[in-house]
């Protein structure tokens, strides 16, 4: 059952679409899923391109789809380079957490799991999926990032097409950004990454720099008791889909998994 709501702050409304499986009832507890849509994306083509509804329907948790709106950027881009969201309580990271904070407290339609609640997106909703984790790693619990970028990559919206065609700064002085942005909150964060070879837009080096930013976050924030390289993955397996793509997963692992 998809619901239409508003988030209302001094900072300004947000909208936002909740997916609730059709057999759910309140009482239960069940993860939550924040997707977070690309730049001229709406929630519903998200919602539709994903087929993440269908997903929570088989599995039983919650959806979230925020709705960027023309006020705050005129292609419907999350303003993940501008320094003012990129930080913990400002600009649009602390109005998504907002509608986080909106679900658990309605607890006549809905009961969180509040060690399972998860952000994903794409593109500039990776990115800010990038930066949630990293100022509020007390929230998520783990994020998932489709053809991002590293944190901070850019502090302002100029470069950004450049940023996204060749990468961004070193990924050990973002990480150790993304570190400090998580203040006494820091804990290892595991992140998901996916990200194309050829993708034109969003460039692979990017989805690179995520990987090995995020390395050097959990590294700071284990206190040196994960580390991983990020040439020399712990395993790397190639799959191909019938009359599909084929693709290769890498994972990086600590010793405990």
């Amino acid at each position: 059952m998809l619901e239409q709501y508003t988030y209302s702050s001094p900072a300004g409304n947000l909208p936002y679409v909740v997916y609730t499986p059709l057999n759910y009832r309140a009482g239960t507890p069940v993860p939550l899923l924040i997707m977070l849509h690309g730049c001229t994306q709406s929630a519903a083509d998200f919602a539709a391109g994903t087929q993440m509804n269908l997903v929570a329907e088989e599995h039983n948790f919650i959806v979230v789809y925020p709705q960027q709106v023309r006020k705050n950027n005129s292609l419907y881009c999350w303003n993940w380079f501008d320094l003012a969201n990129q930080s913990r309580d400002h600009g649009e990271p602390a109005m998504i957490v907002g509608i986080v904070q909106d679900i658990l407290q309605n607890t006549a339609q809905w009961t969180i799991d509040t060690a399972r609640i998860y952000v994903a997106g794409i593109s500039a909703g990776a990115a800010m999926s990038v930066i949630l984790g990293a100022t509020y790693p007390d929230i998520f619990a783990a994020i998932g990032i489709h053809s991002g970028l590293e944190y901070q990559a850019l502090k302002s919206h100029h470069g950004a097409l450049t940023i996204s065609k060749r990468g961004g700064p070193d990924p050990l002085q973002q990480g150790l950004a993304a570190y400090e942005a998580m203040g006494s909150y820091a804990r290892i964060v595991p992140t998901i990454v996916f990200h194309g070879t050829k993708d034109t837009v969003i460039n692979i080096t990017n989805g690179d720099q995520v990987v090995q930013q995020w390395m050097q976050t959990d590294m700071l924030a284990s206190h040196d008791t994960y580390v991983a390289d990020f040439n020399a993955p712990a395993t790397a397996t190639t799959y191909k889909i019938p009359t599909g793509y084929a693709y290769t997963v890498y994972t990086w692992q600590n010793s405990r998994g």
